[in-house]
Order: C-alpha cells, then sequence, then structure tokens
C-alpha cells in the first residue's frame, strides 16, 4: 500500500517532467524546413478586395441584413486610403434601387492583407 508522501510527492515529479519535455520542445528548439516561417499574409491586391466585398455583400443579402437589390450593385471604386491605424482597401458600391440616398453607397473596408474590417453607408 502507498505511503501518504508517495501519494504527494508523485504528482510533483509527473508535472515535472512533462515541463521539463516542454520547455525542451520550446521556440529555441531547431525545426527548418529548407523554407522561410514567414507567418505575415501577403498584401491582396485591389481587385481581390473588390471580389471580397462583392463575397461580403451575397452573405449580407442572405442573413436579411441587405436588401436583395444589392446584388446587382456595381463596384464604383477600389482604393487604398489611409487612416489612423494605417492604410486599408476601401471598395464602394453604389445601389440606386435604394431610396434613400444616405444608404446608396456601401463602403466595404479591408486591411491591406485582406482581413475585413468593416462596412457602413458614411464611408468613415
Amino acid at each position: 500500500m502507498p505511503t501518504f508522501s508517495r501519494l504527494l510527492i508523485s504528482p510533483f515529479i509527473l508535472c515535472g517532467l512533462l515541463f521539463t519535455l516542454q520547455a525542451n520542445a520550446g521556440a529555441g528548439h531547431d525545426h527548418d524546413h529548407g523554407e522561410a516561417h514567414d507567418h505575415a499574409l501577403p498584401a491582396i491586391t485591389g481587385e481581390k478586395a473588390t471580389q471580397n466585398a462583392l463575397q461580403l455583400i451575397q452573405r449580407l443579402v442572405k442573413k436579411e441584413k441587405l436588401a436583395n437589390s444589392w446584388l446587382q450593385a456595381k463596384a464604383i471604386k477600389t482604393e487604398k486610403k489611409t487612416y489612423k491605424k494605417g492604410p486599408e482597401w476601401v471598395v464602394l458600391y453604389r445601389n440606386e434601387a435604394i431610396k434613400d440616398v444616405k444608404k446608396q453607397n456601401l463602403f466595404v473596408f479591408y486591411s491591406l492583407t485582406g482581413q475585413y474590417i468593416a462596412a457602413n453607408h458614411s464611408g468613415i
């Protein structure tokens, strides 16, 4: 029958072994596979930003966040703009079927690497 001290010490030894194994496989461990490990996303083109915006509009229509008429909206322009947090892609879609003139423009914002930021009617 194990003694109380053995029951108490065994978990500490096990934890120490697990910690040692993890420490040896850390960031200093060499794992070269003959290629660079750049985890940064590549920049997208304006054309890709426009395609992403169209896909977003399709999802928003499907979720009934935008009217169906947005499916026929055309991309007016795509440009890089610089804001306080840095440059972004801004894609402008216009839907003249919308009666409220203030809601006819839809601005979709992406990071230069294609991460969705926001969409609104004001462009701000």
